[in-house]
């Protein structure tokens, strides 16, 4: 994902127990809707009004599901444009 970009949290695997209990705790659970906010030096994610910022190995380990992009609606034309 890039900085903006929102998703789904599908998954969660912690490196270990404790950061896995602390993730949830902040509600990075799976169904959790999730938006980037940075890559570096760290990555900060917003998840609900709760803002937080893991190190690489961390954010490695959460899965998100993107929305895929609404395909391009096709507007009416103007009379004697179809």
């Amino acid at each position: 994902m890039r900085p903006g970009q929102s998703g789904e949290v599908v998954a969660v695997e912690a490196p270990d127990h404790a950061g896995y209990r602390r993730l949830f705790a902040l509600g990075l659970v799976p169904g959790a809707r999730i938006t980037l906010l940075q890559r570096f030096p760290t990555f900060v994610f917003t998840v609900g009004h709760t803002t937080i910022a893991v190190d690489g190995e961390m954010a490695a380990g959460i899965r998100v599901l993107r929305p895929r992009s609404a395909p391009a609606r096709k507007t009416p034309g103007r009379a004697g444009n179809p």
